[in-house]
């Protein structure tokens, strides 16, 4: 299928490209006697073509035009996509980021409420435990209370023999 001369400027087609002489996808800009001025759509060239090196984009079974959008394009929708992907990544992850701080704060606001409201955890943690060493450099260590509990230690009392 040749372009005929009667194609008007604006139209799609494929013509053969003067740099590689294969067939790429181009813009009628003009028609003249056999030849077609096209701006391929690739590498932005103009060129005069022979009438007999242009053809209409091949059509689909179902009408739909084969015109594959140029690498540039391509490549500019990808990156444009990429971006956009990646900024939905980011807003995410500082959403989550934000999600977890909040329950931080939230489990930290508990357990401060729980530990002011709870005065014996409060005032046993104050009080000195009853295992402690003592202070001075003549006691021994878990031997006795050191006079923390208010008592003294426990006597031994040596049992009685079992009689018969």
């Amino acid at each position: 299928a040749v372009v005929s001369t009667q194609s008007t400027g604006g139209d799609r087609c494929q013509a053969t490209n003067p740099d590689t002489n294969q067939f790429a996808d181009a813009e009628v800009l003009a028609t003249g006697e056999g030849y077609v001025q096209v701006r391929f759509m690739d590498p932005d060239i103009i060129a005069n073509v022979a009438l007999s090196n242009v053809r209409k984009i091949k059509k689909r079974r179902w009408g739909e035009a084969i015109v594959a959008p140029s690498p540039h394009e391509v490549k500019r929708q990808l990156t444009a996509a990429e971006k956009e992907k990646k900024k939905k990544k980011k807003q995410s992850r500082k959403q989550h980021q934000t999600e977890m701080e909040q329950a931080k704060e939230k489990e930290k606001s508990n357990w401060l409420k729980f530990m002011n409201s709870n005065k014996t955890i409060t005032k046993t943690a104050a009080k000195k435990s009853i295992f402690a060493s003592p202070d001075n450099f003549e006691g021994k260590i878990g031997i006795g209370t050191c006079g923390i509990a208010g008592k003294g230690m426990t006597s031994y009392n040596a049992p009685d023999k079992w009689k018969k």
